[in-house]
Protein backbone atom coordinates (compact mmCIF):
# COMPACT_ATOMS: atom_id res chain seq x y z
CA UNK A 1 0.00 0.00 0.00
CA UNK A 2 1.17 3.51 -0.77
CA UNK A 3 2.49 5.31 2.26
CA UNK A 4 1.56 8.95 2.14
CA UNK A 5 2.01 12.13 4.12
CA UNK A 6 -1.03 11.10 6.16
CA UNK A 7 0.68 7.81 7.08
CA UNK A 8 3.75 9.74 8.21
CA UNK A 9 1.62 12.23 10.16
CA UNK A 10 -0.28 9.38 11.84
CA UNK A 11 2.95 7.61 12.75
CA UNK A 12 4.58 10.70 14.23
CA UNK A 13 1.43 11.78 16.10
CA UNK A 14 2.56 9.24 18.72
CA UNK A 15 4.65 11.28 21.21
CA UNK A 16 7.24 8.49 21.48
CA UNK A 17 7.72 8.39 17.70
CA UNK A 18 7.83 12.18 17.51
CA UNK A 19 10.56 12.23 20.17
CA UNK A 20 12.53 9.70 18.09
CA UNK A 21 12.25 12.03 15.08
CA UNK A 22 13.49 14.95 17.16
CA UNK A 23 16.37 12.87 18.56
CA UNK A 24 17.31 11.74 15.04
CA UNK A 25 17.95 15.41 14.25
CA UNK A 26 20.51 15.79 17.06
CA UNK A 27 22.81 18.72 16.44
CA UNK A 28 20.18 20.76 14.62
CA UNK A 29 19.33 23.96 16.49
CA UNK A 30 15.65 23.81 15.59
CA UNK A 31 14.53 20.25 14.77
CA UNK A 32 11.83 19.98 12.15
CA UNK A 33 8.43 18.37 12.56
CA UNK A 34 5.83 17.40 10.00
CA UNK A 35 3.33 19.98 8.79
CA UNK A 36 -0.38 19.31 9.13
CA UNK A 37 -2.35 19.46 5.90
CA UNK A 38 -5.28 21.84 5.80
CA UNK A 39 -8.03 20.15 3.80
CA UNK A 40 -9.45 23.48 2.65
CA UNK A 41 -6.25 24.70 0.95
CA UNK A 42 -4.90 22.49 -1.84
CA UNK A 43 -1.52 24.23 -1.89
CA UNK A 44 -0.89 23.29 1.76
CA UNK A 45 -0.15 19.77 0.53
CA UNK A 46 2.92 21.11 -1.26
CA UNK A 47 4.18 22.59 2.01
CA UNK A 48 3.63 19.22 3.70
CA UNK A 49 5.42 17.32 0.94
CA UNK A 50 8.37 19.72 1.00
CA UNK A 51 8.77 19.16 4.75
CA UNK A 52 8.45 15.39 4.27
CA UNK A 53 11.35 15.55 1.79
CA UNK A 54 13.36 17.73 4.21
CA UNK A 55 12.88 15.04 6.86
CA UNK A 56 13.55 12.10 4.52
CA UNK A 57 17.11 11.35 5.74
CA UNK A 58 15.96 11.27 9.37
CA UNK A 59 12.82 9.25 8.66
CA UNK A 60 14.81 6.72 6.61
CA UNK A 61 17.33 6.34 9.47
CA UNK A 62 14.54 5.61 11.96
CA UNK A 63 13.26 2.53 10.09
CA UNK A 64 9.66 3.34 11.00
CA UNK A 65 8.12 0.06 9.86
CA UNK A 66 7.01 1.13 6.41
CA UNK A 67 8.70 2.68 3.41
CA UNK A 68 7.28 6.03 2.32
CA UNK A 69 6.95 6.37 -1.46
CA UNK A 70 9.45 9.23 -1.78
CA UNK A 71 9.36 9.31 -5.60
CA UNK A 72 5.57 9.71 -5.49
CA UNK A 73 5.95 12.57 -3.02
CA UNK A 74 8.48 14.29 -5.29
CA UNK A 75 6.28 13.84 -8.39
CA UNK A 76 3.21 15.19 -6.61
CA UNK A 77 5.27 18.12 -5.39
CA UNK A 78 6.38 18.97 -8.95
CA UNK A 79 2.80 19.03 -10.26
CA UNK A 80 1.65 20.97 -7.21
CA UNK A 81 4.35 23.59 -7.76
CA UNK A 82 3.21 24.02 -11.37
CA UNK A 83 -0.36 24.52 -10.15
CA UNK A 84 0.84 27.05 -7.57
CA UNK A 85 2.77 28.94 -10.27
CA UNK A 86 -0.32 28.94 -12.49
CA UNK A 87 -2.51 30.17 -9.63
CA UNK A 88 -0.13 33.03 -8.88
CA UNK A 89 0.09 34.01 -12.56
CA UNK A 90 -3.68 33.92 -13.04
CA UNK A 91 -4.31 36.01 -9.92
CA UNK A 92 -1.97 38.78 -11.11
CA UNK A 93 -3.43 42.08 -12.25
CA UNK A 94 -1.68 41.66 -15.59
CA UNK A 95 -3.19 38.20 -16.27
CA UNK A 96 -4.83 37.81 -19.65
CA UNK A 97 -6.49 35.04 -21.62
CA UNK A 98 -3.02 34.31 -23.01
CA UNK A 99 -1.80 33.73 -19.44
CA UNK A 100 -4.66 31.29 -18.90
CA UNK A 101 -3.92 29.47 -22.16
CA UNK A 102 -0.18 29.34 -21.40
CA UNK A 103 -0.76 27.60 -18.08
CA UNK A 104 -3.74 25.40 -18.92
CA UNK A 105 -2.64 24.34 -22.38
CA UNK A 106 1.14 24.22 -22.04
CA UNK A 107 2.71 24.25 -18.59
CA UNK A 108 0.36 22.11 -16.53
CA UNK A 109 -0.07 19.37 -19.19
CA UNK A 110 3.72 19.28 -19.51
CA UNK A 111 3.97 18.50 -15.80
CA UNK A 112 1.35 15.76 -15.78
CA UNK A 113 3.46 13.07 -17.56
CA UNK A 114 6.03 13.41 -14.77
CA UNK A 115 3.28 12.45 -12.35
CA UNK A 116 2.68 9.02 -13.93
Amino acid sequence: AMKTHKDLADHFSDPIQLEKLVQAQAGITRPLGLHTANETRWNMWNTCWERDIDLKPYIDDLRIGFQPRWMDVQRAMLVSKDLATATTALEADAATMHTLKEHLAVRIPAAIPSFK
